[in-house]
């Protein structure tokens, strides 16, 4: 019995989340996901990429709320918010 056809057309995250995400919750290879992301013309998820564009000193809430809420806000990873944060000397919010 083999597996049933994965109906990429369902997936309306390509490049949004990391290959890896798509292809565990589809129950695929990461090379399968790479391959029809790249049949769609989509670019790889790259939260750093996306973080370069983001005027930090503009951002007003370092350090008052949690760095991954912060990250969700300006879609951009964790570790980001983090560096840019910590560049500033601002530290981490300890509310939660």
């Amino acid at each position: 019995m083999g597996r049933l056809p994965t109906n990429w057309f369902a997936v309306d995250d390509f490049g949004q989340v990391p290959d890896r995400v798509i292809a565990k919750r589809l129950g695929v290879s990461e090379g399968a996901v790479r391959y029809q992301r790249r049949l769609r013309d989509i670019e790889p998820y790259a939260p750093h990429k996306r973080a370069k564009g983001i005027d930090w000193d503009s951002v007003d809430n370092l350090g008052e709320v949690p760095d991954d809420m912060v990250a969700w806000q300006q879609e951009c990873s964790e570790t980001a918010v983090r560096r840019a944060r910590q560049a500033r000397g601002i530290l981490a919010s300890t509310y939660r």
